[in-house]
């Protein structure tokens, strides 16, 4: 029985890490979007789906308390997303999109309220993301200081030759801020890369999983590379998440006031110190500024159309195809809010709330439960949970200005699987905590 249980256990752990990892490995472009590995997008479903397939015989799925009502929300939101399809005036297309968006959202979903050790898997998902958004950032920063920068038919480039080896990225912006993308294809999806595995690294630390100079090391490489990105949603959402970490990450409350009180001075003290380089440098101001004005359009456009369709939208998934594109706009709507209102309705748009709600609740009750016995392990769960609350919220802020959650995105896939850690039953049931939730 123990070692069935071992298996089961390593079964769950290797299709998590494998699904999430695998994902973010087959997600690396070159500087033009191309894949840089062959057959990506048939070996990233691959990753995502079969894993699921294989530890299902294994697993037993506990259908209860958060983790039956969350599972709940996600299968409405599917089923009406691939109900959409029939109104929608690209079916095919939605349909699709719906497919690739959910079923690998649930499997994983699935996978992680079945983890009977889902702190440990975290911590080993954490590891892995630490070192792929390294790798990364070495990547881009190597390029932007040693790269030869050339002009394309794909727009501004550095590249660097070693042997029959070519690495190369775009370099978005108006000189002299140029925004590096690394291998990613794009500055602000670089961005949300290291928004992810910079806080990751905090949290490592926090745990003292880290020494002080691997952490200084780690974490320095992650921030020179986000800043160079020069993305405003990306950079902020990262310091709101790390601000939220650091306070929530607090044994006791008089601390946490400490702490609060500290962020409060260095907000403002940065805030001076933006201004300052604002009044200092034209194009410092122009990349502040720039874009809005087109992001505005789109907003008007999606809130107008929800208006006229408020209990069905367009149709899963095609945005931009059915309200945007014939207008002329060359972006996407870049709010995830009203980008779901347009093509779900109010009722879409409720269900996808709800699934957050739970995440926030769930992650809450692991912070309480943890916070009333003060050891290692207790430690850990509650800087997870505070992870997750601080994720959560950054990812409010991170969606109003972008539309990568409910897209074949890793973002998407990481918020399944951070929801479904809050709502795990190893901390919603009375043997974790004082009572069932």
């Amino acid at each position: 029985m123990r070692s069935n249980n071992y298996n089961v256990r390593i079964t769950v752990q290797l299709s998590i890490l494998i699904t999430i990892l695998g994902t973010a490995l087959f997600s690396l472009t070159d500087g033009t979007n191309t894949p840089l590995f062959p057959f990506s997008a048939e070996l990233m479903l691959t990753i995502q789906l079969l894993p699921f397939l294989v530890a299902l015989p294994l697993v037993r799925i506990p259908i209860r308390g958060l983790s039956a009502m969350g599972l709940l929300m996600w299968i409405f939101l599917f089923t009406l997303s691939m109900v959409s399809v029939l109104w929608g005036d690209f079916p095919f297309l939605s349909l699709q999109r719906a497919l690739l968006v959910f079923v690998p959202s649930i499997f994983l979903f699935l996978l992680t309220v079945s983890d009977k050790n889902p702190i440990e898997t975290f911590w080993k998902v954490a590891r892995g993301l630490i070192i792929f958004g390294v790798f990364l950032s070495m990547i881009g920063i190597v390029l932007y200081i040693f790269g030869t920068t050339i002009i394309t038919e794909f727009g501004r480039m550095q590249v660097i030759k070693i042997g029959g080896l070519q690495l190369q990225q775009s370099l978005v912006g108006i000189p002299p801020l140029l925004r590096i993308s690394s291998l990613t294809g794009n500055p602000n999806s670089l961005a949300s890369w290291l928004m992810i595995t910079l806080d990751l690294t905090v949290a490592q630390w926090l745990t003292n999983r880290l020494s002080r100079f691997k952490f200084s090391l780690l974490f320095g490489v992650q921030v020179i590379a986000l800043l160079l990105t020069f993305s405003r949603a990306g950079i902020g959402t990262t310091i709101i998440i790390m601000g939220l970490l650091y306070v929530l990450s607090a044994r006791k409350r008089s601390r946490q006031l400490r702490r609060t009180a500290v962020l409060f001075v260095l907000l403002f003290v940065s805030i001076f110190i933006l201004s300052y380089l604002v009044e200092l440098s034209p194009a410092l101001q122009n990349r502040l500024m720039v874009g809005l004005n087109e992001r505005g359009a789109a907003w008007y456009l999606a809130w107008n159309e929800f208006i006229q369709r408020p209990l069905t939208g367009v149709g899963f998934g095609i945005s931009y195809e059915a309200i945007l594109e014939d207008a002329g706009l060359a972006i996407t709507t870049h709010n995830l809010f009203l980008g779901l209102l347009s093509e779900l309705g109010i009722v879409g748009f409720m269900l996808v709330l709800t699934i957050w709600l739970l995440g926030f609740l769930g992650s809450y009750y692991m912070v309480k439960n943890a916070r009333k016995i003060y050891n290692n392990t207790r430690y850990d769960e509650m800087v997870v949970g505070g992870f997750i609350i601080s994720v959560l919220t950054g990812l409010v802020v991170h969606q109003f200005f972008e539309f990568g959650l409910l897209r074949y995105d890793f973002r998407t896939l990481f918020w399944a699987y951070l929801v479904g850690i809050s709502l795990n039953p190893v901390f919603t049931t009375m043997e974790y905590g004082d009572k069932q939730v």
